[in-house]
């Protein structure tokens, strides 16, 4: 009788073990499904970011090629364009009165700017704060005329 009881037990554990093993493999399967969809997905994205990176790169080829190109455009040195507008800078000189309790007072402002030919009438472009309430406007060439 006690054989025929730890046969029993013998096979109760074995049953147990054998539904513990199919859980855990049934729980691995649907861990190994959900393991494989992320891959998918992941895979699908790194197949799009490449295909960007590749576009990136012929663009980035395109611009280089480009760029390479740029420069022989314009030889013109930062002294020849010196020398091509000094003759349009000019400086702009103004005062500005003060009223102060012992009189008005004169300010002395400076600024600078550059002729302009706009539709055959010659002006002069500066900032407003230059010549905001300035009187007295005084224009001249960096040569003093």
């Amino acid at each position: 009788m006690k054989e025929h009881n730890e046969i029993f037990a013998l096979k109760v554990l074995f049953v147990i073990f054998l539904i513990l093993n199919l859980g855990a493999t049934s729980l691995l399967s649907l861990r190994i499904l959900e393991l494989q969809r992320i891959v998918s997905s992941q895979t699908s994205q790194i197949t799009k970011l490449n295909r960007q990176i590749s576009q990136m790169r012929d663009e980035l080829s395109f611009l280089e090629g480009e760029v390479q190109d740029f420069p022989s455009l314009f030889t013109t040195s930062f002294s020849d364009i010196y020398n091509e507008v000094k003759d349009s800078v000019v400086v702009v000189r103004g005062k500005i009165v003060r009223h102060t309790l012992f009189g008005d007072e004169y300010i002395t402002v400076q600024g600078s700017g550059f002729v302009y030919n706009y539709s055959g009438e010659i002006i002069i472009v500066t900032n407003n704060h230059v010549v905001e309430g300035c009187v007295n406007i005084t224009v001249s060439f960096l040569n003093g005329e």
